[in-house]
């Protein structure tokens, strides 16, 4: 997994009683068109599916995918949060999936770009990085 994805908004559909669900934001802290590790004081259960949202804000439009599936792969103990491994699940039907599919890896491919201009920024000429 990789991309730093700070501007990335999610949230997860959180079981709260019998009946009753909540949306809850949850930080991004790496993605992929695959998956993503994301941080969260919720407790969610290794080898178990969730629901969550993302959106990612552009001046040309939002990029938003509403309800996908995702499955826990991995959780780790971060202070008082989890930070869990989790995959995208594209089942149902094909238009659908393949819609998500290509949305998942325009927000791959932004962040990417994103963090590419950011690092050259960094290491540019002009950086503290860089004496001249």
């Amino acid at each position: 997994m990789k991309n730093p994805a700070t501007h990335l908004h999610a949230e997860l559909k959180i079981k709260r009683g019998l009946l009753s669900r909540e949306w809850v934001k949850v930080q991004i802290l790496q993605f992929s068109a695959e998956g993503m590790l994301l941080r969260t004081d919720e407790n969610l259960q290794v080898g178990g599916k969730a629901v969550i949202s993302l959106k990612l804000p552009m001046d040309f439009g939002d990029i938003a995918i509403n309800k996908v599936e995702i499955n826990i792969k991995d959780r780790q103990k971060v202070c008082s949060c989890f930070d869990y491994e989790v995959e995208f699940n594209l089942g149902g039907s094909l238009l659908q999936s393949d819609r998500i599919r290509k949305d998942l890896k325009q927000i791959e491919s932004l962040l990417s770009r994103y963090d590419s201009l950011i690092n050259k920024i960094r290491n540019g000429p002009l950086s503290s990085n860089n004496p001249g």
